[in-house]
This record gives structure tokens, sequence and C-alpha cells, in this order.
């Protein structure tokens, strides 16, 4: 019988004697759920590798037993632990390729500034990137402006972020004062707007005597009558008229047809 498999007594007495309570497991972190169930097996003092493993495959929830389902279905024959540990942690543990993924996919400048924006790609990274990648990705996520001068720049990353610190400040402040010369310009133009209002409004009779004389001069259009006692039709349009309303005499001053 291999050393690593008990017998039966001493796993029931093992099982009997303690109470394991599992912590929840962090998909972004499975070493984490390993260090606190060791630390639980120290205490209970469980070293029974068999022991071990039943208990953490009690404590998997769906999610993670189905992305490991083969382990399960096909342990070793020995240090059944230690494997199913391993092949656990390698499966959520994020690769050079997927921490990539993140840092280009989830992380944008926003509100940031560009040193914080900065230290938050650092710390996704967990100093698994270079700087020269680190770097890289994160001049990608810099407005343009700010990037054509910090690209060509000198310094470490530290140096460079502050930098751009710097030169997002400046342009917040030009920004701002733009705004603040439309906000005046506008201004001005409804302060004119008011005193053209005012000085039409003042003058004596003002709109008033305007609108009176416009009534007075439409009732005496109204009023008057045409030379000729043509149709409206025959009136503006002469011998080119299409339409003819009586009583007109058109036909009768038509020199034309004569």
């Amino acid at each position: 019988m291999p050393d690593d498999v008990p017998d039966r007594q001493n796993v029931s007495g093992e099982l009997h004697r303690v109470s394991i309570k599992p912590p929840p497991f962090l998909q972004d972190q499975p070493d984490l759920f390993f260090i606190q169930m060791e630390a639980q097996f120290n205490i209970a003092s469980i070293k029974c590798d068999i022991t071990k493993y039943h208990y953490v495959v009690a404590s998997l929830d769906q999610n993670v037993s189905s992305r490991v389902s083969d382990s399960l279905r096909n342990p070793p024959e020995t240090n059944k632990y230690e494997e199913l540990k391993k092949v656990i942690i390698a499966e959520f543990t994020d690769s050079d390729q997927k921490k990539l993924r993140k840092l280009i996919n989830s992380v944008e400048l926003g509100d940031l500034d560009p040193s914080k924006l900065l230290k938050k790609m650092k710390e996704l990274a967990k100093n698994q990137l270079s700087d020269d990648v680190l770097k890289t990705l994160w001049l990608e996520r810099l407005p343009d402006n700010i990037r054509a001068v910090i690209c060509i720049g000198s310094g470490d990353l530290t140096t460079l972020s502050k930098q751009a610190d710097t030169m997002a400040e400046m342009q917040s402040i030009s920004n701002i004062s733009a705004v603040g010369s439309q906000s005046e310009i506008l201004s001005r133009i409804d302060a004119l707007q008011k005193q053209v209002e005012e000085l039409r409004t003042s003058r004596p009779g003002g709109s008033r005597k305007h609108g009176s004389q416009k009534r007075d001069l439409s009732k005496s259009r109204s009023k008057s009558k045409p030379r000729l006692p043509l149709c409206r039709y025959h009136f503006r349009f002469g011998k080119d008229a299409k339409k003819c309303v009586e009583p007109c005499q058109f036909k009768k001053f038509d020199l034309s047809e004569n």
C-alpha cells in the first residue's frame, strides 16, 4: 500500500476529529483558496493527502468543478490533493496574454490622471510585464497630443507620467478658458440684443405707431380701385392671363386684337 494512502481507520479518525470550513473560491486569486485551506489543515493536524483531496473536492462549486472535470473524473493514484491543487491554480491563473487583454480591454484613461492610469495598469500587470510593454500599453491610452510629446521624451515611466500629468492639466485649463471665452461672447450678444429691443420700444409711438401705419395703408389699398375695370388676372398678367373673372373689360382695351 503506498505511503500516502492511509488505512481507513486513520482517514476516518481525521474526518471525525475536525471540522473544516472551506473559504470562498476567488477565481481571479485561486492560490488564496489553498492558502486558507492549508492553514485550516495545519490547525486541525490534517496531513493525509486523500483527506485534503476530499475536503477540496467537496468544497468546489459547480463552475469550478466543470472546468477541472477531467481531473476530478480521473484523479492520479497518488498525490491527489497536490495534483488537483496544481490543476485548479493553472486553470484559473491568468496567463500573460490574458493579462494583456485585460489591460487592453478594461483600462481606460477616463477622468484619471496619466500617472494614476499607469499605477492602475501596474497593479493589474503584477510585475509580469516589462516596462517597455507597459509603456506601450499606457501610451496608447493617452490623448494624441500628449502621446506625441511623451513618445520622444526621456526618463523612466514615473518621470514620463509626471510630464503627462502636467500636460493634461495645462490642456484642461486651456479648455476651461475657451469655454469661458465663448460664454463671454454669448453674454455680449445677449446684451446687444436687449439694447436693440429697448431702443426699438423706447421710440415715441414705437411699434404701436408703426403697426397703425400698416393698418391704415392696408385700408387705403383695399378702398382704392384700379385705373381700368380689369379682373385681378388681367390686371396682373395682361394678355398672358390664363383666367378671367367678370366683370372684366380687358378685351375692350386690348389693342393687340385689332
